[in-house]
């Protein structure tokens, strides 16, 4: 699952910053989040929590309060004491994570009050947060961050796949709760075939619906079609069923199917299909 980094200065805005990052735990869950405080690991140098950190996240989000600016162009004593905020950001930049400005109560920085290598930062089309309109404010970067994949929908789960698996029927035999799985099937007798994921998760605070797309493949590793389908999951539940079918006439050997969301795989599993018996 990828992850969401926020990025802030604690002499900025910090409060803004926390308040975000638990408004985000609570959509995206809280093993999404990186936020320094919070989700550094004791023993672990800042340094390499934090490339984990970005290895791991689809998104940054710069949080810029009123000193931000001011801070950014503060002189070093020490010029061994580097900017950290400075780091994350233009490593985010240079690795094509998408970063996202957030200006806590503050209009957009003018480019020649920024310091030359974090102006890219502010070319990135950017989000107001405003005590006034708090919800509504961070309800707009939620569309945002819930269209970049591996964020959103199915990853805010933060679900385990506890089984994907096959079963043959009817037309109505997707709503079976109790389906008979096998591995094997005999061609001519498929009516139906269907997979089913099966997943455990925390109870989310709010319906979740995303989008699973099988990829189906022959035996000789032909791709033989892509398939849609939209997935729900109710406020509270903490595990469900998923799954869909085809009525395709499939060839004899074995088959795989790739279930993914937002292009990114997450699980696979395998068919065999006996050939017609002669009589």
């Amino acid at each position: 699952m990828a992850g969401i980094f926020i990025s802030y200065r604690h002499k900025d805005n910090p409060d803004a910053a926390g308040r975000l990052a638990d408004h985000l735990s609570e959509v995206f869950g809280p093993r999404s989040i990186f936020r320094d405080v919070q989700s550094l690991e004791p023993g672990i140098p800042f340094p390499e929590a934090l490339d984990n950190a970005l290895d791991s996240c689809a998104a940054l989000i710069a949080v810029v309060g009123p000193h931000w600016v001011d801070l950014a162009n503060e002189p070093r004593e020490d010029p061994t004491d580097k900017d950290w905020v400075r780091v994350e950001i233009q490593r985010a930049l240079d690795r094509g994570i998408r970063t996202i400005p957030v200006l806590a109560s503050i209009p957009l920085p003018k480019q020649a009050e920024v310091p030359p290598e974090l102006r890219p930062l502010f070319t990135h089309q950017a989000v107001e947060l405003t005590d006034r309109h708090w919800k509504q404010d961070v309800d707009v970067l939620i569309q945002a961050l819930e269209k970049i994949p591996g964020i959103g929908g199915y990853f805010s789960l933060n679900a385990t796949v506890q089984g994907f698996r096959f079963y043959e029927g009817g037309f109505r035999a997707a709503s079976q709760k109790r389906p008979k799985y096998t591995e094997e099937f005999h061609q001519g007798a498929i009516r139906w075939l269907y997979w089913r994921l099966i997943l455990e998760y925390p109870a989310p605070k709010q319906a979740i619906v995303f989008t699973t797309e099988a990829s189906w493949f022959g035996p000789d590793g032909t791709k033989e079609f892509d398939q849609t389908a939209e997935q729900h999951v109710e406020e509270g539940w903490t595990g469900s069923t998923h799954g869909s079918g085809s009525q395709l006439n499939f060839a004899p050997g074995v088959h795989t199917v790739v279930l993914s969301s937002q292009g990114i795989e997450l699980a696979r599993g395998s068919f065999r299909v006996l050939a017609a018996q002669l009589t």
